[in-house]
């Protein structure tokens, strides 16, 4: 994804396009990835610095995936779950 992105612009909003119904973590975690890449590259961050900022976007949300639903998705206050 890096080297397409230092490449080529458009690479990015190709990417950014595809969610599908029932996709949402996997586009979400994509999404977050690219426009990191497009931020570290604006930046001009060096390559090794984008592909690190890169990584830290995939795995951002990685703790989520042990917490119950109840409480991602809560609607009212904790006490009441």
């Amino acid at each position: 994804m890096l080297d397409s992105l230092l490449i080529d612009d458009d690479i990015a909003i190709h990417l950014m396009n595809g969610n599908t119904l029932g996709d949402e973590t996997y586009f979400h975690t994509l999404n977050v990835a690219v426009l990191a890449l497009m931020l570290g590259r604006a930046m001009q961050l060096s390559r090794d610095d984008i592909r690190t900022l890169g990584l830290a976007a995939l795995f951002h949300d990685i703790g989520k995936s042990e917490v119950p639903d109840r409480i991602l998705l809560k609607n009212r206050s904790l006490k009441s779950c």
